[in-house]
């Protein structure tokens, strides 16, 4: 198939009522408010997630960026923060980021500044010496303007192809 991950919430009524309650007498609890294993907390690494995860981890390292690509519900955002809290958190940060339709260039880059501190003047760089990873999710919902220009995937841009960004904030 081309879908990467599982998709749970796919019953309806009372097929998925009747699905919940059995698995949360399986998992002993099963709700999401602290009391047990909900369905939502379920990770189910297949081999091709763990392949991904692998292939992730691998250009992380050497600091390629990745651009995962797939059909719409098919896990990609589930498997990069499942991948993302193996990360050593006392070498690495990591910051997420969610795009929506109306986010401006200017919301894009401060979004990218908040996770960093001021080193010197108008110098800013992650915590410490420590490498910080983005997860910026949902690319493709930024508004095109009538040019076709997506302003806030070019700071983005700026960003991967650069190693930084101008602080006009």
């Amino acid at each position: 198939g081309t879908g990467m991950g599982l998709g749970f919430g796919r019953a309806a009524g009372g097929a998925r009522d009747r699905f919940d309650k059995n698995f949360s007498d399986l998992s002993g609890g099963g709700s999401s408010d602290g009391t047990g294993l909900g369905l939502e907390e379920v990770f189910v690494h297949l081999p091709q997630i763990s392949a991904t995860q692998s292939l992730l981890d691998l250009l992380h390292r050497v600091g390629h960026p990745v651009l995962l690509v797939g059909a719409a519900a098919s896990g990609k955002t589930s498997i990069v923060k499942d991948w993302l809290k193996t990360m050593d958190l006392e070498q690495a940060s990591r910051a997420s980021i969610g795009l929506y339709g109306s986010i401006s260039a200017s919301k894009m880059q401060t979004a990218l500044l908040i996770p960093l501190e001021h080193k010197s003047g108008r110098v800013r760089a992650p915590h410490g010496s420590k490498a910080l990873t983005y997860f910026v999710d949902d690319l493709h919902l930024p508004e095109i303007r009538r040019c076709g220009a997506r302003p806030p995937l070019e700071v983005f841009r700026q960003l991967v192809d650069h190693g930084q960004l101008l602080d006009s904030v």
